[in-house]
C-alpha cells in the first residue's frame, strides 16, 4: 500500500486530527451504510472478499467499500470523517499515531513471509550491482518514499555490509520501475507483485528488504477512530469478525480470489494466478506489527 510523502501526511493528519477534536465524524449505526476505504490490491481485497460474499451482511452491517486509487489517502479521509472505516500500512498508521491520530487497528490484512517473499529489490540483469555494498552512493527507486519498501531496503543495506545514508531514494510507480532500471535512471528498484512478477525474468533478484525486518510480519491493517470505536463497538466486532472470515475463505479459496483480483486491479486473470500470491491474517496480532 503506496504511502505519501511524509511531510505532506504528517501535515494532513496534523490538521485531520484538530478537526476531529473540534467535531467528530459522523457516527453510523449498524442499520447505517458504513463507509469502507480499501485498496486494489491483495492487502487490502479481504474488503472486497466479505463485501461480495456476503461476510458483512451475515454479521449483520450494511458496509460500502470503495477501493481507492492510493492508499495514501484513507487514513487522513479516516481521521477527516469522509469513512467510518480504513486500511494501512503499518509506517503510514504508527507515523499517524506517533503525530496524535486517533486510531485503533481491529483486523489484520496480510504476512509477509520470507518462505515466500512476493517483494523484492532488483536490479538490471547487466547491472555491475552485485552486493549492497554496491550500491552505495548509488540510487533505489521505492513506490513512496519514507513507506515500508524504503525502510525495510535501509534495514536491509545496513545488515548487509552497506551504508544506507548514502544511498539516495526516489519515488516511482511500480509500472516504471523497469524502465527506469533499463534506462539506468536508478541502480536498484524495490518491486511489489503484481509488477515483480511481469518483471522477474527480465531483471536480477538482488535482495528481499522485508526478510531484514522480520521472518514474517504483518503488512497492514483495518483501522478505525477511537471515536468510533467507543461509540460503535458492537459494529466494529461485528465487521472485524466479516473480515476474519473473509480471510479465512480467501486462504481456502485461491482460484476464486485470483478472479476478483483480476477485476478489481484491471489485470489478467493468467497474470494473477502466476503471481506469488499473499497468505491472509485470521487475526490480528501485535507482535505480527511489531517488527515493522
Amino acid at each position: 500500500m503506496p504511502a505519501p510523502s511524509r511531510v505532506t501526511f504528517i501535515r494532513d493528519v496534523a490538521a485531520l486530527t484538530a478537526a476531529a477534536a473540534a467535531g467528530a465524524p459522523r457516527l453510523a449505526g449498524a442499520a447505517s451504510p458504513i463507509r469502507f476505504l480499501t485498496v486494489g490490491s491483495e492487502s487490502g481485497a479481504a474488503a472486497v472478499y466479505a463485501s461480495e460474499r456476503n461476510f458483512f451482511k451475515d454479521a449483520g452491517v450494511d458496509v460500502n467499500v470503495a477501493i481507492m486509487a492510493s492508499g495514501g489517502s484513507v487514513i487522513p479521509a479516516v481521521i477527516g470523517g469522509s469513512a467510518e472505516f480504513g486500511v494501512s500500512n503499518p509506517i503510514s498508521l504508527a507515523t499517524a499515531f506517533a503525530h496524535g491520530a486517533p486510531l485503533v487497528c481491529f483486523a489484520a490484512t496480510v504476512y509477509y513471509r520470507s518462505t515466500s517473499p512476493n517483494s523484492l529489490l532488483m536490479v538490471a540483469k547487466d547491472s555491475a550491482v552485485q552486493s549492497a555494498r554496491d550500491l552505495n552512493g548509488k540510487t533505489v527507486a521505492v513506490n513512496g518514499l519514507q513507506n515500508t519498501p524504503q525502510l525495510s531496503t535501509q534495514v536491509w543495506l545496513d545488515q548487509n555490509g552497506a551504508d544506507s545514508k548514502s544511498v539516495k531514494f526516489t519515488e516511482v510507480p511500480f509500472p516504471e520501475m523497469g524502465l527506469a532500471l533499463t534506462s539506468k535512471r536508478v541502480d536498484a528498484a524495490f518491486f511489489s507483485e503484481p509488477s515483480l512478477s511481469l518483471v522477474r525474468n527480465n531483471l536480477r533478484v538482488l535482495g528481499d528488504p522485508y526478510g531484514a525486518i522480520a521472518p514474517q510480519f504483518i503488512t497492514g491493517s483495518y483501522f478505525t477512530t477511537r471515536t468510533y470505536a467507543a461509540a460503535q463497538p458492537g459494529v466494529v466486532a461485528n465487521v472485524g469478525r466479516a473480515l476474519r472470515q473473509a480471510a479465512t475463505w480467501a486462504n481456502g479459496h485461491p482460484t476464486d480470489t485470483a478472479t476478483i483480483l483480476a477485476r478489481i486491479e484491471k489485470l489478467d486473470l493468467e497474470r494473477v494466478e502466476t503471481m506469488a500470491r499473499s497468505i491472509y491474517a485470521e487475526q490480528l496480532r501485535p507482535s505480527d506489527l511489531q517488527p515493522v
